[in-house]
């Protein structure tokens, strides 16, 4: 209880002894939920930002709990480390990583991003990355031209779709998530007119899959190759049938490793022969002891029929077929090459220290 005491005029107020715990009990649970409610916000604010315990704790602390406030704060901080990170890492070389192709209607990018160990390569972070770099390229170069090249420099500039960033700020964010360097250093755009008989294969290897369900990320993998391609056929620009034939023949480019395309003139004519098969001599059921110097023979005349050592893409074995050539797989297909490009990981990174 409460008891009233006057004293020379003046009142007192005089809390007995056994109230006491009682009033301390209810301040402490005031406390005890205001400490509470501080925990639940640290830890949303953790969930939300995945930046580390200490961190959050601290920058709620300095904007006394004003989750905005330390949002703000703590990115400010990230982006800081992050650019710090990307200083001191920039020296180590680049020379694993991955080659990515993408199409998206009549535009296709082919990109080559490294970094330092393949482990990273493997991950999510950093797979997810180079899917986010070939949108960005694909979503700013839509033009009608046949080839854009893109420098570094010129692909850290680009914005990245529907976000308030570029390229190089989430290049800084991925470095302070793997770790290591990471490098873009060069990438190609090409366009074909929309609605033509005109139309673009892609193709990776090895085949790596996403580490994103449904396959939202690019195709990606240590070689990759565009081509683009023309058709007399009645099939339209999106067709399945045209884009697997485009995706075959940029399959060949990547196994086969032609410098350039070469002319009709180097392939007509050209008689196309089965291959040799082995024949057992049936009346005495063995081999015919002269029968693997025929063979090698034979083989070295397809040799000259079909040449099998050509870096021009038309007069090459066909990859899916070996006994026609790339020109001939093309007329029977009523399709025509106008161009391809082919990337193998870590080319960029050999060509500057040569």
């Amino acid at each position: 209880m409460i008891s009233v005491s006057k004293l020379a005029g003046s009142v007192q107020l005089r809390v007995v002894p056994h109230l006491r715990s009682r009033f301390a009990y209810y301040g402490a649970s005031t406390s005890g939920k205001k400490v509470q409610s501080q925990r639940q916000i640290l830890m949303k604010l953790r969930k939300s930002t995945g930046y580390p315990l200490a961190k959050c704790k601290q920058a709620l602390i300095n904007s006394n709990y004003d989750v905005d406030a330390a949002v703000d704060e703590l990115h400010q901080n990230a982006e800081k480390e992050n650019w710090e990170k990307m200083e001191n890492l920039s020296v180590r070389k680049t020379m694993q990583g991955l080659v990515t192709a993408y199409r998206l209607d009549n535009h296709a990018v082919l990109l080559e991003v490294n970094c330092e160990t393949d482990f990273v390569a493997k991950t999510s972070d950093f797979q997810s990355f180079v899917g986010l770099v070939a949108r960005s390229a694909l979503a700013n170069c839509t033009s009608a031209n046949e080839k854009i090249d893109l420098s570094r420099d010129e692909i850290l500039k680009l914005a990245v779709p529907s976000k308030d960033f570029t390229v190089q700020d989430a290049l800084v964010k991925v470095i302070g998530k793997v770790k290591e360097n990471v490098n873009i250093p060069r990438g190609i755009v090409t366009s074909v007119p929309a609605g033509s008989d005109e139309f673009i294969g892609i193709y990776t290897h090895p085949d790596l899959g996403t580490p994103n369900a449904g396959g939202r990320l690019p195709l990606m993998g240590r070689y990759g190759a565009i081509v683009g391609m023309k058709t007399t056929a009645t099939e339209s620009q999106g067709s399945g049938w045209l884009l697997g034939k485009a995706r075959d023949l940029a399959q060949h480019v990547v196994g086969m490793c032609p410098a350039a395309i070469g002319t009709r003139d180097n392939v007509q004519g050209r008689e196309i022969r089965p291959p040799v098969e082995k024949q057992r001599n049936v009346s005495q059921d063995v081999e015919d002891p002269d029968e693997e110097d025929d063979d090698d023979s034979a083989a070295m005349m397809a040799g000259q029929e079909i040449n099998f050592s050509s870096n021009e893409l038309l007069s090459q074995p066909f990859l899916l077929d070996a006994n026609i050539t790339v020109q001939n797989w093309l007329d029977i297909n009523r399709l025509d090459v106008k161009y391809f490009h082919r990337y193998q990981l870590g080319e960029a990174g050999a060509d500057e220290d040569t």
